[in-house]
């Protein structure tokens, strides 16, 4: 009886020794949970299921201003704002734990409004049972102030530089893009961490005179014009700048003037035709007058000459030649002068008989054959009658210079054909002009170029790259269309569509 007394003590001592030894276990666990809690960088708090404040670390109060008895055993919607308060995510069923990085306002003690990101997970018991929740928060307004303030710059800057309708670019000295706007996304693609040779130059190395690498090692502003692999003109302008990596960099602004100095080439080119105009004018006179005077004194031998005199064919021939010439006289000083008239309504037979009056010689004189397809029937268009008579000049002298390619000298397939036809088009009527020529032809990969301003196919010296390009314009601004089509070695047409003339 005795032992089994004994025995009884025993186990309860040990079961005594037991508990003291866990709950010395659970202060120490307890004392380094709080301890971790007062020195952990953020705010911290613990909730029980209420969503009563159960701990509260240093940095919650000097975050929040309230000191810890003054927030133990209330709700932590003391200092939190809505939604939160009202609805506190740590309880929420179907929002996976732990939260991280969620974005909450609170109100200090002293009453100011804070932004803070907070993380929360669940406290659960060893049963798995949900005990309570661990919330840690820190206050992020002036990072938000900041990232306000960036944004706005950067909108800011991002709406400076659509405004200036600039491309804009950044390289470093091994030639990478590291930054493109818009502008140069939308015309080259995007092409972030390539070199800047093979996307603007189609090189397969650097430029030999490289501006970018002269306005980092000079550290001045270098400018040039150039050409990009779109064809089109560009002034660049090479800012250096050092980066925040602490690299010196530079920045590219592209201003595309490639319309500009269509424009320029435009104003020289009229110019040019104004004064050869005048020229031609002066020349014009002084030929209108002797020529006059030869048919007139013709004229007067032919009726003095009985019938059957053999000297008749010839004084005919010389009245003849002579009307034609006086004929070209009149139809160049119509060309050059100078006319500020409406659009007129005019027939395309009469236009065209006039275009091929002025360069017909030359055509004759390089064996090219002309025919032409104009029925009487066409309706009438309105149009600047000189205008488009130098865009017939410009397309009959381009099919010239294709046959002289093809056929160095006579032939019988040296030849231009014109077609004049009345089509629908889009529900309108619309008259057809084609001019074929069966000459060396066009590449396909230039066609889509030979409207473009400078562009030309001839040798240097031989063509401005205009001629196509202007007469494309006066055709648009008739309302009209023009388009090519080209086989090489075989044929060139060139189709302009205008608007039938209606009342």
């Amino acid at each position: 009886m005795g032992n089994k007394k004994q025995e009884c003590g025993d186990a309860r001592d040990e079961e005594i020794k037991a508990l003291r030894q866990t709950n010395l276990e659970l202060q120490q666990e307890l004392a380094q949970a709080e301890l971790t809690l007062r020195v952990i960088p953020s705010a911290a708090l613990s909730l029980d299921l209420n969503g009563t404040i159960t701990s509260w670390n240093n940095k919650a109060e000097r975050v929040t201003g309230f000191r810890r008895e003054e927030v133990l055993g209330h709700s932590c919607d003391i200092f939190v704002l809505p939604p939160c308060s009202q609805e506190c995510g740590a309880f929420v069923d179907g929002q996976g734990k732990p939260l991280m990085g969620r974005v909450c306002q609170i109100k200090t003690k002293g009453g100011k409004v804070r932004s803070v990101s907070k993380n929360t997970d669940l406290l659960k018991d060893p049963d798995g049972t949900v005990t309570g929740a661990v919330v840690t928060f820190r206050d992020i307004t002036e990072q938000l102030e900041v990232e306000l303030q960036l944004r706005t710059e950067r909108d800011k800057f991002r709406g400076i530089l659509s405004a200036l309708d600039q491309g804009m670019h950044i390289l470093n000295r091994d030639y990478v893009i590291e930054y493109q706007n818009e502008i140069l996304r939308r015309t080259f693609g995007d092409k972030i961490g390539e070199k800047c040779y093979e996307v603007y130059k189609q090189r397969d190395k650097p430029c030999e005179v490289c501006r970018m690498h002269a306005a980092i090692e000079r550290n001045e502003i270098q400018r040039t014009e150039e050409i990009m692999s779109d064809r089109r003109h560009y002034e660049q302008s090479y800012v250096p700048f050092a980066d925040v990596d602490g690299q010196t960099k530079a920045l590219i602004l592209l201003r595309d003037v490639t319309e500009e100095k269509m424009y320029r080439a435009e104003t020289m080119r009229a110019g040019q035709l104004a004064s050869i105009g005048e020229l031609a004018a002066g020349v014009a006179h002084e030929i209108n007058n002797p020529i006059n005077g030869i048919i007139n004194y013709a004229q007067l031998l032919q009726d003095d000459l009985t019938e059957g005199d053999p000297g008749a064919e010839m004084l005919d021939r010389i009245i003849k030649e002579g009307e034609r010439i006086a004929y070209i006289v009149r139809n160049l000083l119509f060309f050059a002068r100078q006319r500020e008239e409406e659009a007129e309504v005019v027939a395309i037979e009469a236009i065209i008989h006039d275009s091929l009056s002025l360069i017909k010689h030359q055509l004759q004189k390089d064996g090219v054959i002309i025919h032409t397809d104009i029925p009487e029937d066409l309706p009438s268009i309105r149009v600047h009658p000189q205008q488009l008579q130098q865009v017939f000049l410009n397309l009959l002298s381009n099919a010239r210079y294709a046959l002289n390619q093809r056929y160095p000298g006579r032939d019988p397939g040296k030849k231009v054909e014109i077609r004049c036809r009345a089509v629908q088009s889009q529900g309108h009527a619309v008259l057809r002009t084609e001019i074929t020529d069966y000459g060396a032809g066009i590449p396909p990969e230039l066609l889509p170029q030979i409207f473009e301003p400078f562009f030309s196919s001839k040798k240097p010296g031989e063509g401005t790259g205009l001629g196509l390009s202007i007469s494309a314009g006066l055709v648009r601004d008739f309302q009209g269309e023009i388009r090519v089509e080209s086989e090489v070695g075989a044929r060139t047409t060139l189709t302009i569509d205008l608007p039938a003339y209606e009342e």
